[in-house]
């Protein structure tokens, strides 16, 4: 076992506290105090807080990062981001996956400890596994002219299916109603009716997970986004203005100065 000690633990699920410590055994927290232990790894002046959790990525879009204008109209806009898109018809391209992995590192930098990605290829499925960023990623169809849209949809949850697995989970998520057929929507109903499966509807977020202030665990756990590998992350200023419960697993990072930061992995 493993004690880290600071000058404030946010445990979130409760207040502040000044001075106490936090200890780590095989990976996840065994307990949170009051006191200040002599026997702690003392960090210093900074504040141990859960992860932060970016519940809407499109990590697979990261190379479009400035390469789209904004549009005074949002058909102008996607009109634009498409036709982009066609120009690269390999998702595994380099460009792509270079992006998407600059990408997750900078979310893992910042403190993220876990994402929600919506993805239509699923090529960030491996990448974040490779890269141990837990994930629930919505796998996302979009489409009017499916000749058989419930076969599309089955074929659609077996790749998720194979995919999902451990701290990366894959599920079905229709784009929104206006861009998913209506004998789409069926295929999804169907879909979701079957022994053992599940679906989530991506469409709509009703929450947006800032840089400054962590999801509710409680959020997260309502749109499927609990992890058994939840992390934690030393900050050095910033208010935390949400409570949630408590996560199981912390990931320590701290920062020296205004600029140096490194990442230690209990």
């Amino acid at each position: 076992m493993t004690t880290y000690t600071a000058d404030w633990i946010l445990p979130i699920a409760d207040e502040p506290i000044a001075g106490g410590f936090v200890a780590v055994a095989d990976g996840r927290i065994a307990g949170v105090g009051r006191e200040r232990r002599t026997d702690a790894r003392d960090l210093g002046r900074v504040a141990v807080m859960p992860a932060l959790v970016n519940a809407h990525t499109h990590l697979e879009l990261s190379y479009l990062h400035r390469r789209v204008p904004p549009g005074t109209a949002f058909t102008e806009w996607v009109r634009t981001l498409m036709a982009l898109r066609r120009q690269y018809p390999n998702p595994e391209a380099d460009e792509i996956v270079t992006a998407a992995r600059a990408a997750v590192t900078a979310a893992q930098q910042a403190g993220t400890g876990l994402v929600g990605d919506i993805s239509n290829t699923l090529m960030t499925v491996p990448l974040l596994r490779d890269m141990a960023l837990p994930a629930q990623v919505f796998y996302e169809l979009i489409g009017f002219n499916a000749d058989d849209p419930v076969a599309r949809v089955m074929e659609a949850r077996r790749r998720a299916d194979a995919l999902s697995g451990g701290d990366v989970r894959v599920s079905l998520a229709p784009h929104a109603p206006y861009s998913v057929a209506g004998n789409c929507r069926q295929g999804f109903h169907r879909s979701v009716t079957c022994p053992g499966s599940g679906s989530s509807i991506a469409g709509s977020w009703w929450f947006t997970a800032s840089s400054s202030t962590a999801m509710t665990s409680r959020s997260s756990a309502r749109w499927g986004l609990r992890s058994p590998r939840a992390r934690a992350v030393i900050v050095t200023s910033g208010p935390v203005t949400r409570r949630s419960r408590r996560f199981t697993r912390w990931t320590w990072t701290w920062r020296s100065g205004p600029t140096a930061s490194r990442a230690l992995r209990t």
